[in-house]
């Protein structure tokens, strides 16, 4: 990248906050698929992600479809795989936006506990790959890795609320030259999970470390 690539990106990040989209949960925390069994997902998002650079925080803002298959190794863990395509990524205070792909993995699992609720934890690695316009076009990438645990409860047999704390454990993030921080550790993932028959429903949001929103339907195999 020559100079005066340098110098737009530092700009924006430096001058007019730097606002990205990031990296989101891809795959239902609180389900489980039978030993040996798959559970195959659609799913629709979009989220804002506080990164700092510099000292400077802002955020970028995405819209993504995706798609994952989980597969059950035992009756306590499954492991899944996730791609998606970005729509729309646009960094706030750039006249430009673009798109991109994120490719995932990660585990899931029931937590045994005596709490009267059912605790499940999760743990995803995901690549972001995208582009945010310009000319010449700006481009970034990042690996991150995110956790957390989530306690669930039964509302009734088609109704299931899920709340609970997720951290990012590792941000590496590099738009051109320039490297970039997620601000926050700390967030919260609240959702419910909503039985449609054959399709079982998730809905769920993410506050604090970032702001999402994620709709996904789901079916075993």
């Amino acid at each position: 990248m020559n100079k005066k690539i340098s110098k737009i990106v530092a700009g924006i990040i430096l001058i007019s906050g730097f606002n990205a989209a990031n990296a989101e949960l891809f795959v239902n925390p609180v389900t489980k698929a039978a030993t040996g069994a798959k559970e195959v997902s659609a799913h629709f998002g979009a989220s804002s992600v506080d990164y700092e650079v510099d000292g400077t925080s802002g955020d970028i803002d995405r819209t993504f479809l995706g798609a994952t298959i989980a597969y059950g190794m035992n009756k306590s863990i499954d492991i899944y795989g996730t791609a998606n395509y970005t729509l729309e990524a646009e960094v706030e205070n750039f006249p430009d936006d673009g798109s991109g792909f994120m490719l995932g993995a990660g585990i899931r699992g029931v937590i045994p506990n005596n709490a009267g609720v059912s605790l499940h934890g999760y743990a995803q690695f995901l690549l972001i790959d995208e582009s945010y316009g310009g000319s010449p076009e700006i481009e970034g990438e990042e690996m991150s890795i995110m956790a957390g645990v989530v306690a669930a409860t039964a509302l009734n047999n088609d109704i299931k609320l899920y709340g609970g704390l997720e951290l990012n454990l590792m941000s590496d993030m590099e738009i051109e030259s320039v490297d970039a921080d997620r601000d926050d550790f700390l967030g919260i993932r609240l959702g419910a999970n909503f039985n449609a028959g054959s399709f079982l429903i998730n809905v769920n949001i993410s506050l604090m470390h970032e702001t999402g929103f994620f709709i996904g339907a789901s079916k075993p195999f």
